[in-house]
């Protein structure tokens, strides 16, 4: 897994958000220039993660932004408040792409890498 060509993480979520909506597309749907919990254009928001027609998290972009200024690690810390949500409404979904988000502890320093993957037993 790399980052993208900017390197930022906006791919590597966008990628796990994409997954997730292969495996489960009655609940998961990447949208963009949604409104919340309705399907009605909103032009200030970009790219999202829906869960039962609610939005979650940030825009993808701003994850991205995120990255850049206070590093990887950072912006998908912030970003597990998201897959937390997806592992209690969805665990047999969370399941499918648990290995992937495992994986990510490599953008953490090392005393952190642990703490990562203790957040997903």
């Amino acid at each position: 897994m790399t980052l993208c060509k900017h390197g930022d993480c906006f791919e590597i979520i966008l990628d796990v958000c994409d997954k997730l909506q292969q495996i489960c597309p009655e609940r998961f749907r990447v949208v963009e220039k949604e409104q919340d919990e309705t399907n009605e254009s909103c032009e200030d928001a970009h790219l999202f993660l829906k869960l039962d027609g609610k939005r979650h998290g940030r825009d993808f972009k701003l994850y991205g932004f995120m990255s850049k200024l206070e590093g990887v690690g950072a912006a998908l810390a912030d970003f597990a408040e998201v897959l937390t949500v997806v592992k209690c409404k969805t665990p047999e979904v969370f399941e499918s792409v648990l290995e992937i988000v495992i994986s990510w502890d490599q953008f953490f320093d090392v005393d952190m890498r642990e703490g990562w993957r203790k957040l997903w037993d």
